[in-house]
């Protein structure tokens, strides 16, 4: 019996425009929802970029964030799960980014932030028109990010885009810094977190919380960033449109994010309706 659904949402839940839901999967999982699943955002992005996303699903009670740096409570407002890097440690490595000049944004505690010099070039790599305006509006602008982050819990630097022969070389200038997990959301991009930060792990813990085991958990997912979770969840399913590595770890292969592939496995699955 299935009792917890998990979700990534770009190129799994969302559209291809990375900001819409379809009207399928959204009544897939609110009829989910009735049933007494609980429905779960796990995604790369942190809260302040999926807010408006959660709010549109609208029965979302946890949001699992940036890859599984941590775990927000929309309930309480408790943060449940909170993996960070060493404030020292994440200075160094946005040093690393700035002799790369490399536009990048940085998660602390639920909001995104980016030094108003990358802005511009950073808009050339968002995921969609429709995507770069939320970008815009939720994006928190600062001159420094040192003096934003002191004192807190930072959860992932993504760098937007990284060309194929520059990435080893960033790769080992950032390694020289400190260990950290780096994964990619899509073929360009990197994705810098704790090395116990990973979406299978946060779901595990979430679960262990509310009393669900693995064999009860449905988890969708399309990318690299997903394969912790792909591999832990009993019903796991890689998006058609995913890559091998997700398909290779999930236990199923459902539709693609374009045709509400999400909602196709839960009708089947979760609800008792042939697709």
């Amino acid at each position: 019996m299935i009792k917890l659904i998990a979700m990534d949402m770009d190129g799994t839940l969302l559209n291809d425009d990375h900001a819409t839901i379809s009207q399928r999967n959204l009544d897939a999982l609110h009829a989910a929802a009735e049933r007494g699943i609980e429905v779960v955002i796990a995604s790369g992005r942190t809260w302040s970029l999926l807010e408006y996303i959660a709010r549109n699903i609208g029965v979302v009670r946890y949001v699992l964030i940036s890859n599984g740096a941590a775990i927000l409570d929309l309930e309480t407002g408790e943060w449940v799960l909170q993996v960070g890097m060493p404030e020292q440690q994440v200075l160094e490595f946005i040093r690393v980014l700035d002799d790369h000049d490399t536009p990048f944004e940085l998660f602390c505690e639920g909001t995104a932030y980016m030094e108003r010099k990358y802005q511009e070039r950073a808009m050339q790599y968002v995921l969609s028109p429709a995507y770069g305006q939320l970008f815009r509006e939720r994006m928190t602008l600062v001159d420094d990010l040192a003096p934003a982050i002191a004192g807190r819990t930072v959860e992932k630097i993504h760098v937007f885009h990284v060309e194929p022969e520059e990435r080893e070389i960033l790769t080992k200038a950032l390694q020289a810094v400190g260990p950290f997990e780096s994964a990619c959301a899509y073929a360009a991009n990197m994705e810098i977190t704790s090395p116990d930060a990973d979406k299978g792990r946060a779901l595990s813990v979430l679960c262990r919380r509310l009393g669900i085991d693995a064999s009860e958990v449905m988890a969708f997912g399309d990318a690299d960033n997903d394969l912790g979770m792909l591999s832990w969840a009993g019903w796991s399913f890689a998006m058609g449109n995913g890559t091998d590595k997700a398909k290779a770890a999930a236990k199923y292969v459902t539709g693609l994010n374009s045709d509400s592939g999400v909602a196709q496995s839960v009708e089947r699955y979760t609800l008792g309706q042939q697709n």
